[in-house]
């Protein structure tokens, strides 16, 4: 499908993006780290998660699909 790489390409800008929140908040979560333990191991589990599911759904979009989508090809063209 054409509609892959724009999907995998966005979800990787929006992993970068989110990568820069995450950096850029560091001292409120530091302060959470030293308030609310609690709090701070759910935010923690949360981002690493969303950031996770997020590589795998691109590695996903870009790997498999693609190759068996290219065999098709290459079958009509025969």
């Amino acid at each position: 499908m054409i509609w892959r790489k724009p999907a995998a390409a966005a979800l990787l800008l929006m992993i970068v993006f989110s990568y820069y929140l995450v950096l850029s908040n560091r001292p409120f979560i530091e302060h959470l780290k030293k308030t609310n333990n609690f709090l701070y191991a759910l935010t923690s589990t949360i981002i690493m998660l969303t950031l996770g599911f997020s590589i795998g759904l691109i590695w996903s979009l870009l790997s498999s699909p693609l190759g068996s989508e290219n065999n098709r090809m290459k079958k009509r063209e025969e």
